[in-house]
């Protein structure tokens, strides 16, 4: 995602160019209680500059600490200072090492200072997102693993809200990696109550028989799905702040579905909604900025958000998803087994198999089914062979059999591509590939609104609907009877279907949009050419009867004679035998009328 700036700082500062060459040497954190906390500043040109904190988050927050060996991020707030001074405008990833390795902006004018409180006694390393991961502690200068036989879950209490995370969702040995020996030999006993692990009580063992595969791996709730059918479904929340806060969007998306299925361990996205608006909506939430690809929410920018808008939904697949594709219905197949995902292997899963997933996922029918097509996967592989009839709707609810062995090899896994749902249609336009946009939204069709509309999303649309690339669009006034929530797309312009773009409900104002495929544009040339031949054939076809008539009013016609000669018939055929009566000789018999004639002569006479 590229950097952009608040709006609201670029009014208050003058910017200026920083060269790529030139960057920060050094971090500190001033004004604080120690070296762990305070105002971030960076050593530039042999002074020390302030870090802006607008736009400033725990993401940025997280390299800082790093940096300074300071344990994980707490806070990422920022404080008002009046005087004008240079600075910084910082965007990190949340993965680099340090800050000189994110990207920078200079600034000059009155910064919000970005303030950063690092937690440099505990810490929770190589997991999804700032809130799971190995925990690790501090002891004499140095950071220890900890043990899991010295570790419960009054302890994970503690810690999660230590590093103000929400409550503890999982506690396992070796969840994430094995750690470095050797391991710290204090044993914790929290009551569940206290705010710093290094506030319990705690006994040292004699001797330390931890092995790697106990280094205590640990999930802390960042987020949470409510109201839903099961943990993996519901209504999004975010712990922000010591509170849990509903996530209030714009527009919700099935990328950003995804971040919360990947945090949460639950699955593929399949679902993502907006609410509809009901009662008094301006309620305290928070926005999440993500772009699909984080693997927690944490990594994406958080910010408070008091304003009309409303809950949104996500809905995830729990037991099987499909990862490393190039959308978010096509991947490696992997189906969740005690509590981990394995690899499944293509020679225990068919077609039948497939069209389970696909429509578990809401992801249409699958178009193809080969091993390896998306990685090889992780060994093991599942030993389960799936015997799928094809119309299930989870594949955990068909019958299977065991292996005996399995031989399985990285090869063959499982790779799937499914076609994705038909969510989008035209209507209106006399074909499939023109008329107005129309979107199942909420179980029901509902036309999109025209609001902001480009040919960038005409072109999505016409390539989703396998309509070739756009032709036209227009936006037009709707009727007034329509349903008073209309979804509205928001794109980025790297989705492969309209349902990956961000959707929000608007009911003013409320346009509609037209558009017009290039498919639907080969099809009319098609169509014109042929009713332009079949008027040249119809009016051949008057031509012949016409010239048919005129010989048919004078009289006359043609037949066939037995031999299949055409004959001339009727007054044509009279004038020719007339001709040939006067050239015929003397003993040739007379026409009737003329021997009639000559013997009234005769009788004259």
């Amino acid at each position: 995602m590229e950097f952009q700036p608040p709006a609201a700082a670029l009014t208050a500062v003058i910017l200026m160019i920083i060269c790529s060459t030139a960057e920060p040497d050094d971090v500190r954190l001033v004004g604080g209680s120690g070296r762990c906390d305070g105002a971030v500043e960076v050593f530039y040109n042999g002074h020390w500059r302030t870090v802006s904190g607008d736009g400033w988050t725990r993401r940025d927050a997280a390299v800082v600490c790093r940096q300074l060996d300071c344990g994980s991020a707490v806070t990422a707030t920022q404080r008002q200072f009046e005087r004008e001074e240079h600075g910084f405008f910082v965007d990190c990833k949340g993965s680099e090492s340090a800050l000189s390795e994110c990207r920078f902006m200079g600034v000059i004018g009155s910064l919000p200072h970005a303030v950063s409180a690092c937690l440099d006694s505990v810490r929770l390393v190589d997991g999804a997102g700032r809130c799971s991961g190995r925990l690790e502690v501090m002891a004499h200068q140095s950071w220890t693993t900890v043990c899991e036989t010295d570790f419960d879950w009054q302890d994970a209490e503690v810690v999660c809200r230590e590093l103000d995370c929400g409550p503890p969702l999982a506690l396992q040995g070796a969840l994430f990696g094995e750690g470095k020996l050797p391991f710290g030999t204090k044993e914790f006993q929290c009551k569940g109550k206290e705010n710093h692990l290094l506030n319990c009580s705690s006994s040292d063992r004699q001797k330390n028989t931890c092995t790697r595969g106990k280094a205590v791996g640990l999930t802390c709730s960042e987020v949470r799905l409510v109201n839903g059918s099961s943990r993996c479904a519901g209504t999004v929340e975010v712990f922000h702040y010591g509170d849990w806060r509903s996530v209030r969007e714009l527009g919700w998306s099935r990328r950003k579905s995804a971040v919360v299925c990947r945090q949460l361990d639950c699955g593929s996205a399949v679902a993502a909604k907006q609410r509809e608006p009901e009662g008094d909506e301006n309620k305290q939430g928070v926005f999440t900025f993500c772009d699909g690809s984080e693997s927690a929410v944490s990594e994406c920018r958080i910010s408070n958000y008091s304003g009309p808008s409303s809950d949104v939904v996500s809905t995830c697949s729990d037991s099987v998803r499909l990862v490393d594709g190039a959308g978010l219905c096509s991947g490696r197949v992997e189906v969740k087994s005690h509590q981990s995902w394995t690899t499944v292997c293509e020679t225990g899963f068919d077609w039948q198999d497939a069209e389970v997933v696909c429509r578990e996922l809401d992801c249409g029918t699958p178009l193809s089914l080969q091993g390896a097509l998306f990685g090889e996967g992780k060994l093991p592989f599942g030993t389960k062979e799936f015997l799928c009839k094809g119309t299930e709707n989870h594949l955990l609810n068909c019958s299977t059999s065991a292996r005996e062995e399995n031989t399985c090899t990285g090869s063959k896994a499982v790779g799937l591509t499914c076609s994705g749902p038909d969510d989008v249609r035209l209507v209106e336009g006399g074909s499939r590939c023109a008329g107005t946009v129309e979107m199942f939204y909420s179980g029901e069709w509902r036309k999109v609104n025209g609001l902001y509309w480009s040919m960038n999303k005409t072109d999505l649309v016409c390539r989703q609907l396998g309509c070739g690339s756009a032709a036209a669009d227009k936006n037009r006034e709707p009727e007034k009877n329509l349903p008073e929530w209309d979804p509205l797309p928001e794109c980025v312009g790297s989705e492969t279907a309209l349902r990956e773009c961000s959707i929000g409900l608007i009911s003013y104002p409320r346009h509609r949009v037209s558009v017009i495929c290039s498919d639907s544009l080969s099809s009319t040339i098609i169509n014109i050419k042929l009713l332009v031949l079949f008027v040249m054939l119809f009016l051949m076809l008057i031509i012949c009867m016409s010239i048919f008539l005129i010989f048919k009013t004078r009289g006359y016609s043609f037949t066939r004679n037995t031999s299949g000669a055409v004959q001339k018939t009727g007054s044509l055929q009279s004038r020719e035998e007339e001709q040939q009566n006067v050239h015929r000789g003397a003993g040739e018999k007379l026409p009737v009328d003329l021997e009639q004639v000559v013997n009234e002569k005769q009788d004259r006479n």
